[in-house]
């Protein structure tokens, strides 16, 4: 039905989440696994908050920041 795909919002962010992928192993990982694995784990679910998500439906795109959550509710799967 559609797809969300992350944006990194600002320089800051993006030299934050280029320190964590340096401390990733990456090999046979696609980027978005890669970006999925970082993200989720729990010393980075600060940079998740801060990120950009855009949700796609059948080409029609939501603008950043589409989705929203409380800013209390925990990361967790």
């Amino acid at each position: 039905m559609g797809q969300i795909e992350s944006r990194i919002p600002d320089l800051g962010v993006e030299q934050e989440l280029a320190q964590s992928l340096m401390r990733t192993e990456t090999n046979g990982m696609t980027d978005r696994q890669v970006l999925s694995d970082v993200l989720s784990r729990p010393e980075n679910r600060y940079l998740a908050r801060q990120m950009c998500y855009v949700l796609t439906i059948q080409g029609l795109m939501s603008s950043c920041r589409g989705i929203h959550r409380r800013p209390t509710e925990p990361l967790s799967s």
